[in-house]
């Protein structure tokens, strides 16, 4: 393969430090499409500016440069047997479930609960296919009577973000833990002293740093197929046990306020 010739021709000039990235590079191609800078910083025992550099020199100008490249050349979009599509999906999103449910940690999310529960205000940050899960977040809490925002919009995030207080809550969605929209405006939130609930998929990326609470999925995104319905069902599964969790405390005022909305919009049906 064309990237691991490249790596390769390489290895005689890069420094010793740069050698350990190129070697962990080389004998973990697959999965290093689904680690984050600070993460192969971590195992290679080298500084982050060091990975860049090992990028730098191979023509990769940043870290998600040399992902992209691997993953053009070693996992082409994945397309599934007409005869056996259903079934294909149905398993796809049955294991992402599953293996969200192990690493989900109870405490996290009574964490994530309590934090709603003291918030004065609640807003739910994502972009792309992250922001259709703000939005179903916010929905879903606004029913139970929790007055929450889910905004999608960049500029708007970082508008907003910069008049949050300590007694406000914001939840980030964002597979990756990557995403620069979402870190500067978690960064900006952080520093007006809310509290931050990440839901991701890597506990060690930039933005769960930022995190008071990390709630973990489990749906791999590769890089050529990002936005798929597996990511956004998992990160709806996440905080719809915070949502329940949040109503135990709750019942009896959740369900008033909850029938409440239901008749509010109960005209609306034809």
């Amino acid at each position: 393969m064309r990237y691991k010739v490249l790596i390769q021709s390489y290895l005689p000039s890069l420094t010793k430090s740069e050698a350990k990235v190129a070697q962990y590079t080389l004998k973990n191609s697959q999965k290093i499409l689904y680690e984050t800078l600070q993460t192969v910083s971590k195992k290679t025992g080298v500084g982050e500016a060091t990975v860049l550099r090992f990028c730098n020199k191979i023509g990769c100008e940043k870290f998600a440069n040399l992902k992209l490249m691997i993953a053009q050349e070693t996992s082409p979009v994945e397309t599934k047997p007409a005869s056996n599509i259903i079934e294909s999906i149905e398993n796809d999103l049955t294991e992402i479930l599953r293996n969200t449910t192990s690493i989900l940690d109870e405490k996290s999310i009574d964490i994530a609960a309590n934090l709603i529960d003291r918030a004065e205000y609640l807003y739910f940050f994502g972009v792309g296919s992250s922001g259709l899960s703000a939005k179903e977040a916010e929905a879903n809490f606004m029913r139970i009577g929790v007055p929450s925002n889910a905004i999608a919009d960049p500029h708007f995030q970082a508008m907003v973000a910069s008049t949050l207080s300590k007694n406000d809550v914001v939840v980030a969605f964002t597979i990756s833990g990557t995403t620069r929209d979402i870190y500067d405006s978690c960064k900006i939130a952080k520093e007006q002293g809310a509290k931050i609930v990440v839901i991701t998929n890597y506990i060690e990326s930039p933005i769960a740093k930022l995190a008071d609470c990390i709630l973990l999925t489990a749906a791999n995104e590769h890089i050529l197929r990002g936005g798929t319905l597996g990511g956004t069902i998992s990160q709806l599964f996440v905080i719809d046990c915070v949502k329940d969790k949040y109503v135990v405390k709750h019942e009896k005022e959740a369900k008033k306020l909850n029938t409440k909305v239901a008749q509010s919009i109960v005209n609306k049906v034809i």
